[in-house]
């Protein structure tokens, strides 16, 4: 079937067997395709849209059963809710450059498996991609727009990995809600704003870094490792999201000579008196820590000389934690390094 003509594609009142559509052709002139035009074609499996079409209606596509794949010209600004909602062969789509936003329900229930969102998007809608059962990936290209994203990917069962990039602004409840295979989130942007029930039912969620301030805490179903800036600590540990910590570790950005740099990691935050802490360095190519101070110079370890080892080559070495140094029970432990170029 060709659909030809100028401007908008009007749905009422149109009237064709959608038991014998197997190939749909949209042609150039045509802007706007319209609501409910294709719904229910069973046995569409092809799709061209012109590069003059802006705009897809609502369930234009919806329950096209064997529809396996669609390219969205970038020329398509616009799209409504449940576009392709229901299409259970639907495994590849490539989405507009210019798309604005991916409305609510819009692939619902469909089996992509890797998805690219544009930098163009500012909003992924509620449902947008509720039950898709096979998606393990989803890229965002990095842009300057913000992104917010609603309940979007709810019940998405094969997604294990998440990075959201800095653009990504706000999570809404359930953004990936009853994501029951998803091991690990990335947070990228310092300023997200997020729902508390965001990652709520992701029962396999054991690993969360991120750069976001204290104003994200989440209920979760299980406590996980929890990578965060070191400046955060005292907001996330005295919020009710502490309960939900197994264990903190930090980034520690180290700076302390004009050409030095290096980062040091501590696998706690507070040390019971005469307890081990673990301590890591990681200097910067070229570079080698001379250095080490707890507690604002309370307990400093200097390494090169005097039969002392350099700390760059015993990584992860444990250091006992002196007696007259902390207060019972508990004391906060902080660490800062001085980080030269090797001789």
């Amino acid at each position: 079937m060709t659909i030809s003509g100028t401007g908008m594609m009007i749905t009422d009142n149109f009237y064709y067997n959608k038991n014998v559509v197997k190939k749909v052709v949209i042609g150039n002139g045509i802007t706007n395709i319209g609501k409910s035009a294709f719904e229910g074609c069973k046995y569409l499996t092809e799709i061209e849209i012109s590069a003059s079409v802006k705009s897809i209606g609502r369930y234009a596509f919806c329950k096209c059963t064997e529809l396996e794949s669609i390219v969205i010209p970038n020329n398509v600004t616009n799209m409504e809710y449940g576009a392709f909602a229901y299409c259970p062969k639907l495994k590849n789509i490539v989405l507009s450059q210019n798309l604005k936003a991916i409305p609510e329900d819009c692939f619902r229930g469909c089996a992509i498996e890797k998805l690219t969102i544009p930098n163009s998007v500012t909003r992924i809608d509620n449902n947008a991609f509720t039950n898709c059962e096979y998606l393990e990936d989803i890229l965002f290209v990095k842009g300057s727009g913000a992104i917010t994203i609603g309940s979007a990917f709810y019940g998405c069962y094969s997604l294990k990995e998440v990075v959201l990039p800095e653009n990504v602004k706000a999570l809404e409840m359930y953004a990936f809600g009853k994501c029951v295979a998803l091991e690990k989130v990335t947070i990228l942007s310092e300023g997200l704003k997020s729902s508390e029930y965001c990652f709520d039912g992701c029962t396999s969620l054991s690993e969360i870094t991120t750069f976001a301030n204290y104003s994200c805490c989440w209920y979760l179903p299980q406590k996980v490792l929890l990578h965060i800036p070191y400046k955060y600590y005292y907001a996330y540990s005295t919020s009710s999201f502490n309960s939900y910590v197994k264990k903190y570790d930090f980034f520690y950005g180290v700076n302390t000579l004009p050409n030095a740099y290096g980062t040091i990691k501590v696998d706690t935050c507070y040390a019971s008196s005469g307890e081990t802490v673990k301590i890591s360095v990681e200097p910067k190519p070229g570079y080698e820590c001379t250095q080490l101070v707890l507690n604002s110079g309370k307990v400093a370890y200097k390494f090169p000389g005097q039969g002392k080892k350099k700390l760059a080559k015993s990584k992860g070495k444990a250091f006992i934690l002196p007696d007259n140094e902390f207060q019972m029970p508990n004391y906060e432990v902080t660490v800062s390094g001085f980080f030269e170029p090797k001789k």
